[in-house]
């Protein structure tokens, strides 16, 4: 979104004890954990929206051993996730440190319970898995999701919040996902349909406007910041950080095209996200420049290259998020999740080959296109359906069984009346997609993929069809006609960066603190390294240290 010359609604002040950079959901986290605290606090945002990419997400947070499992029964303690952690995060440096690991266990519960005392309101799912329920350790309900709010209660802020390309205007649950997703799958499906059309039609009818998902996430976290009197200062970016007698003092912030200098009493978090759009630093560290991103427009790595300068260490510069995305007629990416997990589908490659558990999760399906476009052409691979997939199931945000003209004009949707055909249009090997989709459907008859294990795995399932039995992942593709459409090694966000220690401080080369520079989320390599626990693992550690951080700011580091 291009950045407006507009000035920010107040000026600044000449000084202030903390200094936020970013305006996603670990920047506020931080800057309501300040002020609890009673620190002076301000939140600078380059873009003129706010919400980054957090406001493009599921909004969801992965935080073991929450108030939530236990009263609801659950099982889960510090050792259990320990030992998940320790089982499925392999040792990719410190930003995967014992150090690191435990102290997001131990105190995202806290952070939690700090949120829930202020008014936060969580959705708890009580059957939700992690992505590899099978490890040790593994326990389900660590993920949370924000309850839906009404926009109108952000006043001017609701105006400026980022927009969602993923996710319609509904008031919805978890538990009435299934029923959006395959609303013609049965009576109960098509009444839970109607029921949430018409509780979202309620809504509006009644003059409020339901914001959900990540941007309900951060709607329920600016109103608590508004509250505590936090100040937000759009289309200003952090562009200078001074240092004396080695550590920070000051912050330069240019916005209207002037440069400001405001003088830091306390310190500085750096919660600005990644590097996802920096085309030129994403090629000098990955495969990739950033073309299939699904991370906000903002995301170009300012605040991470401004540390570099002052000697910070950083690591995962390698790494990102992954998720296969497809690239909308408008030319957006859009994520994929059940698309490729419902029954009647399959990925090949661009000979026509079947190469991945295409229901896997999000983080292992984009790394599983990258590596295999290392061996065999697979940029784009093909998503595959038959006519069941399309008349049956939701895509992207589409509804089952409408497929707009345009989107079949566009060549965003390829059709075609046998697989063969298909094949031709896609520019596929017709006898190499032949011999791949009849090869899947003796795995569908027999309810098990022996190439790939899809639908195997509790996390494979939670995204198929459960009126499919006896594998909701596994579907033959027989019914015309045949669909096709490009799926791209996408992603959510970098997840490499500045380097910090169980403090949330940065370090530098030396692993030295750098005295009043903490960093979260996005713009730091991320403790979970290389892999993907559950489902909010990137926003529950960015909300986390930003709340360690600002509590060891504040000399806090010894309570919850």
């Amino acid at each position: 979104m291009a950045k407006s010359s507009k000035r920010a609604a107040r000026p600044f002040p000449g000084a202030v004890d903390v200094v936020i950079a970013g305006s996603g959901a670990g920047a506020l986290t931080g800057a309501i954990t300040a002020r609890r605290a009673g620190l002076s606090v301000i939140v600078v945002e380059k873009e003129d929206v706010w919400g980054g990419t957090t406001a493009l997400s599921g909004g969801g947070v992965w935080i073991p051993d929450n108030s939530y499992i236990r009263e609801n029964g659950l099982e889960d303690s510090d050792e259990l996730a320990m030992a998940y952690l320790d089982d499925i995060v392999a040792d990719a440096g410190p930003a995967t440190s014992h150090a690191r690991k435990l102290a997001y266990v131990r105190q995202g519960k806290h952070m939690i319970d700090m949120l829930r005392s202020l008014g936060f309101d969580w959705i708890f799912k009580t059957t939700f898995p992690d992505y590899y329920p099978d490890r040790p350790g593994s326990r389900p309900g660590r993920s949370l999701s924000p309850a839906t709010i009404d926009g109108k209660r952000l006043g001017p802020e609701g105006r400026t919040l980022r927009k969602s390309l993923n996710y319609p205007p509904l008031v919805f649950s978890g538990k009435e996902m299934w029923a959006l997703l395959a609303p013609f799958r049965g009576v109960k499906n098509a009444a839970t349909f109607i029921k949430v059309l018409l509780k979202s039609a309620g809504w509006f009818l009644s003059g409020r406007r339901p914001v959900s998902m990540g941007r309900a996430l951060l709607g329920q976290l600016m109103l608590i910041a508004k509250k505590l009197d936090v100040p937000l200062y759009l289309n200003s970016e952090l562009v200078g950080i001074g240092m004396d007698q080695g550590r920070v003092v000051s912050v330069d912030i240019s916005c209207g095209g002037e440069v400001r200098t405001v003088h830091v009493r306390r310190g500085v978090l750096i919660g600005a996200g990644g590097f996802s759009r920096n085309a030129a630093l994403r090629s000098r560290h990955q495969p990739l420049d950033g073309s299939f991103s699904a991370a906000a427009p903002g995301d170009t790595g300012g605040p991470i290259a401004l540390a570099e300068e002052l000697g910070a260490a950083t690591g995962l510069m390698d790494e990102a998020w992954w998720m296969p995305v497809v690239i909308l007629p408008d030319g957006n990416p859009s994520i994929t999740l059940w698309e490729r997990a419902m029954p009647h589908s399959i990925i090949v490659d661009r000979k026509g080959s079947r190469f991945m558990n295409e229901a896997a999760p999000y983080n292992d399906s984009g790394r599983a296109i990258l590596d295999r476009n290392a061996v065999s052409p697979s940029i784009p691979s093909w998503l595959i359906m038959d006519g069941r997939h399309r008349f049956n199931y939701a895509f992207t945000k589409l509804p089952s069984a409408f497929t707009p003209r345009g989107y079949i004009r566009s060549g965003f949707f390829i059709r075609a009346g046998s697989l063969a055909e298909l094949a031709r249009k896609c520019g596929l090997d017709e006898a190499t997609l032949a011999t791949s989709v009849a090869r899947f459907n003796g795995f569908v008859h027999n309810g098990r993929d022996e190439d790939f294990g899809r639908g195997e795995s509790p996390f494979d399932r939670s995204w198929g069809d459960p009126t499919v039995s006896p594998n909701p992942n596994l579907g033959t593709l027989e019914k015309p006609p045949f669909w096709a459409v490009r799926i791209y090694p996408g992603d959510i966000g970098t997840k490499g960066g500045l380097v910090t220690d169980e403090s949330g401080r940065v370090v530098d080369k030396a692993g030295r603190p750098i005295e009043g520079l903490y960093a979260t989320g996005n713009s730091t390599a991320s403790v979970m390294g290389r892999t993907y626990p559950g489902a909010g693992s990137t926003l529950g550690p960015a909300m986390v240290f930003a709340y360690v951080g600002m509590r060891h700011l504040a000399g806090l580091n010894d309570m919850p």
